[in-house]
């Protein structure tokens, strides 16, 4: 009898323990659900895409890597006018480095490449053309979840900034790139045009273009003017916004 008492309190006490796990002991805190990522029409796909070695015809040997994409999913005229804008960097940048190889001439771009992130409903698509002499050029494309051009304005609008917040933050990451930062207080003539011309409203302004990066933030690229090689170079710069 004692043996059947202490079982069924076991098992009362097992049973209150149950209801206990099943209760909140704090009411008041919520999970917070994960944000959800609007979603897009637009995909990439590759437009070209190679890469090997080569020898020129002097027997220099070095490596490439070509890859452009290809705005797919929608049928617009904004897409449409991207992907001629992308045939055109194969053409112009891609194109006369493949002749060269087959005529064993060296070549002068060794890296185009691409990428692109998916933000709250933005397709952001970055392409890097890599010169031979130390500089490299870029094109921005992005577009909205129905594949339509998403401007610099747009791109302020997402992020919840005024585009005079922007360009002060982009004076201030100019100014602090290799070419401007060691420029001393007491500099030539020389380096002061470098730096005014940098940071002027033409340079810097509305137009510079401007894209996502992985992570959402702003970000543009950026001319810099320069004392030494070509008259400027152009730069990527990612802001904290």
């Amino acid at each position: 009898m004692k043996k059947r008492f202490i079982a069924i309190m076991l098992a009362l006490i097992f049973a209150m323990s149950l209801c206990a796990c099943g209760e909140n002991s704090d009411p008041d805190v919520q999970e917070t659900p994960e944000p959800s990522e609007i979603p897009t029409k637009v995909r990439i796909e590759d437009f070209y895409r190679s890469s090997g070695s080569y020898t020129d015809g002097v027997g220099n040997t070095g490596d490439y890597s070509y890859a452009l994409p290809l705005i797919c999913g929608v049928d617009t005229d904004d897409a449409a006018a991207a992907n001629s804008a992308i045939k055109d960097i194969f053409q112009n940048d891609i194109q006369p480095e493949l002749d060269a190889m087959q005529e064993g001439v060296s070549l002068t771009t060794y890296n185009v490449s691409y990428e692109y992130v998916c933000f709250k409903g933005i397709t952001s698509v970055l392409i890097t053309v890599d010169l031979d002499y130390g500089s490299s050029l870029y094109y921005c494309f992005n577009f909205d979840e129905e594949g339509k051009t998403v401007s610099n304005s747009g791109l302020l609008e997402l992020k919840g900034v005024s585009s005079a917040d922007f360009l002060k933050t982009a004076g201030e990451l100019l100014s602090e790139s290799d070419q401007l930062k060691n420029i001393p207080d007491n500099a030539s003539a020389e380096e002061q045009e470098v730096r005014e011309k940098t940071l002027s409203a033409e340079n810097c302004n509305m137009e510079m273009p401007m894209y996502l990066d992985a992570s959402g933030k702003l970000c543009f690229v950026g001319r810099v003017y320069s004392l030494a090689g070509a008259d400027s170079y152009l730069y990527l710069f990612c802001t904290e916004i």
